[in-house]
C-alpha cells in the first residue's frame, strides 16, 4: 500500500490578518463544525494555524466574501436581486418569529392583550384575534399559555408589527389543521408589493397552501448546509421528495420519498386477521370540560388515527383507553421539552 500522503497547508502572512478580521475562515471551515480544529485562530492571533493533517483542500477557507456588486451580479435578473438592492440602499426592517415558541415566556412577561397592544403598529390587533382565535385567552398571562396558544400569539406579535420582512420559522407546530388554515391566511396577508414573506416549514401540505416559491435545502446537519434556487410550488415539492436537482443534476440523498404502500403489503393486510380490543362507553370531567366516548374496538397490527381541534379530548382519550386495558403500551407525549446547549 502507498504510504498517505499529507496535504501541504500555506498561510499567506501578508493576506492573514486575524487583527482585523471576523476569522471566517474559522467559521467557514467544514472540518471544524464536526468538532476537529482544523484552523486554529483568535483575534489576538498573528496567523492562523491549520492542520495538514485534518484539512481535506475544500478551499472554503481562502474563498474572500463577495462584495455587494459580486453578490448583485450574481443573481442578476432573479428576484433576489431586487431584495438584495433593497437592503443595499433601504433601512428595511425584518422580524422574525422564533422556532421554540415554548422559551417565549421566558423572555416576554405580561399579560397577553397588553403585549399585542405595545407591538400593534398595523392597528390589527382586534381582528388578528379574531382570525387566530386569541380572544379567549387575551387576558391570559403568556407563560400560561399552551403550545398551540403561544405558536399563535407569536404570529400574531409579528404580523401586527410594520416591516418589509417577514420571517416565520416552523409557524404551524403545535396547530392543528383549522389552526394550520387559519395561521397561513394571517401570514399571506401579510404579503404587499413592498414586502417580503420568508417561511420554514416541513409540512408538507401547508407548504404548498401557503408558497408562491420554494427554496429546498440539503446537507449534512451540523456540518453545512446548500439552499438551491427558487422553484414554483409543485416543483420544489417534487424535488425534494425526489432527492434530486434537475438543474444541478445533483442527488442529495440516496433513495426518494414516496407514500404508495407496496402491493404485496396491501394483500398480506386483506387476508390476514388480527386479535379485536373492545372499550366501553365512557365519559370524564376535567373542570368545565367534559368527553364523551362512545363503544367501539380497534385490532393490533394496525394504525389508527384520531384527528379533530386541539382541546376536543384526544389525549384524554388516549389516557382513559390506557385505563381500561391491559395491554403494554407506550406514549409519546405532545409536548417535548427542549433544552438550550
Amino acid at each position: 500500500m502507498a504510504p498517505q500522503m499529507t496535504r501541504m497547508a500555506i498561510v499567506d502572512e501578508d493576506r492573514c490578518r486575524p487583527k482585523k478580521c471576523r476569522q471566517e475562515c474559522y467559521k467557514a471551515c467544514i472540518i471544524v463544525k464536526t468538532g476537529k480544529l482544523c484552523i486554529e485562530v483568535n483575534p489576538a492571533s498573528k496567523l492562523a494555524f491549520i492542520s495538514e493533517e485534518l484539512c481535506i483542500g475544500c478551499g472554503i477557507c481562502v474563498k474572500n466574501p463577495p462584495d455587494w456588486q459580486e453578490i448583485l451580479k450574481y443573481f442578476r435578473g432573479s428576484e433576489l436581486q431586487n431584495y438584495f438592492k433593497r437592503i443595499l440602499e433601504e433601512n428595511l426592517k425584518a422580524i422574525i418569529k422564533p422556532q421554540y415558541v415554548d422559551h417565549i415566556p421566558k423572555a416576554v412577561q405580561g399579560n397577553v392583550g397588553q403585549v399585542l397592544e405595545q407591538k400593534d403598529e398595523r392597528n390589527m390587533k382586534t381582528e388578528l384575534c379574531i382570525d387566530l382565535e386569541l380572544n379567549q385567552v387575551i387576558d391570559r398571562n403568556v407563560g400560561e399559555l399552551s403550545g398551540g396558544e403561544l405558536q399563535k400569539f407569536a404570529i400574531a406579535a409579528v404580523s401586527i408589527q410594520n416591516a418589509q420582512i417577514y420571517m416565520f420559522d416552523e409557524p404551524s407546530t403545535y396547530l392543528d389543521v383549522k389552526q394550520r388554515l387559519k395561521a397561513a391566511k394571517v401570514i399571506r396577508s401579510l404579503l404587499r408589493p413592498s414586502s417580503y414573506v420568508i417561511i420554514v416549514e416541513h409540512d408538507l401540505s401547508i407548504l404548498d397552501y401557503l408558497s408562491d416559491f420554494i427554496c429546498c435545502l440539503y446537507g449534512t446537519p451540523g456540518v453545512y448546509g446548500v439552499v438551491t434556487m427558487p422553484f414554483s410550488v409543485r416543483e420544489g415539492i417534487n424535488i425534494f421528495l425526489a432527492g434530486f436537482v434537475p438543474t444541478e443534476n445533483l442527488r442529495f440523498r440516496n433513495e426518494s420519498l414516496t407514500f404508495k404502500i407496496p402491493e404485496t403489503e396491501e394483500r398480506a393486510q386483506e387476508t390476514e386477521t388480527y386479535q379485536r380490543y373492545k372499550y366501553p362507553t365512557m365519559s370524564k370531567s376535567l373542570g368545565n370540560f367534559k368527553l364523551n366516548v362512545v363503544e367501539g374496538e380497534f385490532t393490533d397490527c394496525q394504525i389508527v388515527v384520531m384527528f379533530g381541534e386541539n382541546g376536543t379530548g384526544k389525549t384524554t382519550f388516549i389516557k382513559m383507553l390506557t385505563d381500561t386495558n391491559t395491554l403494554s403500551y407506550c406514549v409519546a407525549h405532545y409536548y417535548v421539552a427542549r433544552t438550550l446547549a
